[in-house]
């Protein structure tokens, strides 16, 4: 095989890792170790959570290995200071559109020898820019595309890319924010170029229940493994219909949250055999968030094989469903937020039997959890596992990171969200000082109480450990802290 023939291969199984290092493998013998090398990294890289120690060599590596020939391998791309932005597993995505990239002139960058590595697209193309660019060739090396439509004329910008013949490796396919008409959706649906998705995006589209309707009974969406349809306009109809699905059924992830008039498809998405295949799950509960929770989580709910759950809304009730659902004990990662969880809540989750496995845990903007639902936690063995911790937004004091600071069940924790609470400087000391925190590397501490001056003591003294985005504003300081 020569470099077009693994390139080729790579691009018609874009997942496959043990194939790219095939070509790491074979780039090495024939003289290009360097982004044989970046080849590995990445894909390895992408393997691991954000808060695995190990990630941080590989990034350091990335970095060395782009300040060193970024700019060659970028080509016509070359020249920016977020080289690292443009390469994902050793390729290229690159952006353009509007005024500063015309697509004519990406269409010249393409025919560069770089050309040969971009397989991922964002483009925000006005109508007519988007007809010319659905008719050329080099689409047809594009896996990934990133769509910013114009509103104007959508529906024909749409149709262009849903008609045109270079589009057939398409596995990945995302849309911008903004409306998208029924009839723009139903011809969407209909594309043959869709054949090859396994990955669809389409938050914050405004789409309703016809268009995801259009979507389920889609005869080119057998291969969707991811499906994205967030903070669009949907109630149980529609969420139902993806249910009731004959092509989803290798959906492995369903994002939905955003749409809280959708709380009533609960039911029919615990009973769906569509979906019971699903890992990973973003849900907003509606107006009765623990019945909502109760329906999709009960005892009866074919939801079995959960890894990661997003849930919106969340109260004690909720909490109360989650901390006993027996097959919750698959869940490694749990992020809870929007709603008046409370103290009460962080307590009885504490106390589940089940959610022994997390590794990342995000209780966040959740109301009314403070110091005491930060101790229960702490104490609890549900903790044992984790490496991530999210808990900003919430009403936690000096003796809340002091309760997290002496918890015995921390030792594997990596990386602590505390942002945006009540911690002064005493506490983020005590914590960041802590013998039973010995894996931890960052610690999140913006916009607590710690004046400009208490931050840089923290930093010199901790370093990189303790990082601070956002900052309280001098005027809300209460005297002596």
């Amino acid at each position: 095989m020569n470099a077009q023939d693994f390139q080729t291969a790579v691009r018609d199984n874009p997942d496959d890792d043990a194939l790219c290092m095939v070509f790491a493998d074979w780039l090495e013998d024939h003289g290009e170790g360097e982004r044989g090398e970046l080849i590995r990294v990445q894909c390895q890289k992408e393997r691991l959570p954000s808060d695995e120690p190990k990630r941080d060599e590989l990034v350091r590596r990335e970095d060395e290995l782009l300040t060193q020939h970024g700019d060659a391998w970028l080509g016509p791309w070359g020249g920016t200071a977020y080289r690292k932005e443009f390469f994902r597993r050793g390729w290229l995505s690159v952006s353009f559109g509007g005024a500063l990239h015309p697509s004519r002139q990406v269409a010249e960058r393409m025919a560069s020898p770089a050309g040969v590595w971009v397989e991922e697209l964002s483009t925000w193309p006005s109508s007519e820019e988007a007809v010319y660019l659905a008719r050329q060739p080099f689409l047809a090396q594009i896996t990934s595309l990133w769509l910013g439509l114009p509103q104007e004329d959508r529906e024909v910008a749409t149709r262009a890319f849903a008609e045109s013949p270079h589009l057939t490796r398409l596995a990945a396919l995302r849309f911008g924010y903004g409306d998208m008409e029924e009839d723009t959706i139903a011809m969407l649906a209909a594309s043959p170029n869709l054949a090859r998705l396994t990955r669809l995006l389409m938050n914050q589209n405004d789409l309703g229940n016809s268009a995801v309707i259009a979507l389920a009974n889609s005869p080119h969406l057998t291969r969707l493994e991811v499906l994205e349809l967030g903070g669009n306009n949907l109630d149980a109809e529609g969420v139902e219909a993806l249910a009731e699905s004959p092509t989803l059924a290798r959906l492995r992830a369903l994002e939905l949250r955003g749409n809280w008039r959708a709380g009533r498809a609960a039911r029919a998405v615990a009973a769906s055999s569509t979906l019971a295949g699903l890992e990973r799950l973003g849900w907003t509960l509606g107006l009765e968030p623990g019945r909502d929770a109760g329906e999709l989580l009960g005892p009866s709910s074919g939801l079995t094989r959960l890894r990661v759950l997003y849930l919106a809304g969340v109260n004690p009730d909720v909490c109360r469903v989650v901390a006993a659902a027996p097959q919750l004990s698959t869940l490694e990662e749990l992020t809870l937020s929007a709603g008046p969880c409370g103290d009460e809540g962080a307590a009885i989750l504490a106390a589940s039997p089940h959610l022994t496995r997390l590794v990342r845990l995000e209780l966040s903007c959740a109301a009314g959890v403070g110091d005491a639902g930060a101790a229960a936690l702490a104490t609890s063995p549900i903790l044992r596992n984790l490496r991530f911790l999210n808990l900003s937004s919430l009403e936690l004091t000096d003796a809340g990171a002091v309760a997290l600071a002496d918890s015995p069940h921390l030792e594997r924790l990596a990386r602590l969200d505390l942002g945006r609470n009540r911690i002064t400087e005493t506490g983020a000391r005590r914590l960041l000082a802590s013998p039973r925190l010995p894996s931890l590397v960052r610690v999140e501490l913006g916009s607590n109480r710690i004046r400009a001056a208490g931050e840089r003591r923290l930093q010199d003294r901790f370093g990189k450990r303790v990082a601070f985005h956002g900052r309280w504003q001098e005027a809300s300081q209460q005297p002596g802290t």
